[in-house]
């Protein structure tokens, strides 16, 4: 049986590298936008804001290219659409065009068929499952998220959320448990606090948004991804040659 690369035509090995490749660039535009003209964010939310994006970007090129997961072209989806609709609620320019041009190319070419053959059509059978992803996801999407929940500025109750959900994702990602306790114990009353200082409609959704994220690191899919298959580990055993002399030899 040929692997799935071989059994995808030749005219669309080179859709994988286009369409990440109009993802970035799409993020990149928007970030550009963000920097000349950030109405209405202040300056410091469309900073983080785009630099939230660009994570984003990075790690749905990531995924789409070497993962080939279809939590990749969900995240990918999900992200292109968000920046369409956020490019229409900006005051439209030059680069905001470009974005919105870039992102349509990007989200024909993840809905279309150019990636069927390319990504798997199930889950690797060692990877980490689905809730621990989106754990993780969630955590980082804290960077993004601060900015939407306050686009008139940020305090530093903010920074501390951020800073601590990209903490916890990477300790988590690295396997560690303090990282899987970090997102446990440490998002909700640092949401409480920036919630806060956000408005109202931002502060019910950094709530709900870090209420989900430790529902999922409460979940033991999120904790079996970190632990080791060997939790246990028993005493040597030895090997014995059996004796052709003994009567039970075969």
């Amino acid at each position: 049986m040929r692997p799935p690369s071989a059994a995808i035509m030749p005219g669309m090995q080179r859709a994988p590298f286009v369409i990440s490749a109009a993802v970035v660039a799409g993020a990149l535009a928007l970030t550009v936008h963000l920097a000349l003209e950030p109405e209405p964010f202040a300056a410091d939310s469309a900073t983080v804001l785009a630099v939230g994006i660009l994570l984003f970007a990075v790690i749905t090129t990531v995924g789409l290219l070497l993962s080939r997961g279809q939590w990749a072209l969900r995240l990918g989806i999900t992200l292109v659409a968000a920046q369409i609709a956020l490019g229409l609620a900006l005051d439209l320019g030059a680069w905001a065009f470009a974005s919105l041009g870039l992102n349509a190319a990007a989200l024909a070419g993840m809905t279309g068929p150019w990636l069927r053959g390319w990504l798997r059509r199930r889950p690797a059978a060692t990877g980490p499952g689905t809730r621990p992803i989106l754990l993780l996801l969630g955590a980082l999407a804290l960077v993004p998220g601060v900015a939407v929940a306050s686009p008139e500025g940020l305090a530093w109750q903010h920074g501390l959320l951020a800073v601590t959900g990209l903490l916890g994702a990477y300790a988590y990602s690295r396997a560690s448990a303090l990282g899987l306790w970090l997102l446990r114990i440490a998002l909700v009353p640092l949401a409480v606090a920036a919630a806060a200082a956000s408005p109202a409609v931002g502060a019910a959704y950094l709530l709900a948004h870090v209420g989900a994220t430790t529902v999922l690191a409460w979940s033991r899919e999120s904790v079996r991804a970190i632990t080791p298959l060997l939790d246990h580990v028993y005493g040597p055993r030895t090997a014995r040659p059996l004796d052709p002399r003994a009567k039970d030899a075969p």
